[in-house]
């Protein structure tokens, strides 16, 4: 149960941020992809996925970085976003 209290407590800490929204910051914590990666990896519409980084980014959780085609992103795990996904990645091994 600690543990579960302890990804509570973490997930509180997080205000706004939907499951939806920490599951693309969980994958791009895991690989730097695009919208259509993260609907796929995800079983997501590309426009759900895009608003859950949308929210990411406002909260400073992620940011978008241009592709080198430059007609797509690559979404980047900022900091504050990386310390997020450990702090739940190490309550829920808990």
């Amino acid at each position: 149960m600690l543990a579960a209290s302890s990804i509570f407590a973490a997930a509180v800490s997080l205000g706004q941020t939907s499951c939806r929204q920490m599951a693309v910051l969980c994958a791009a914590a895991e690989k730097a992809g695009s919208v259509k990666d993260y609907a796929a990896k995800l079983g997501l519409s590309k426009p759900a996925v895009s608003r859950a980084i949308d929210a990411l980014e406002e909260d400073g959780l992620a940011r978008r970085l241009p592709h080198i085609d430059g007609r797509q992103i690559t979404l980047a795990v900022t900091s504050k976003g990386a310390r997020l996904v450990s702090a739940l990645s190490h309550a829920a091994e808990g």
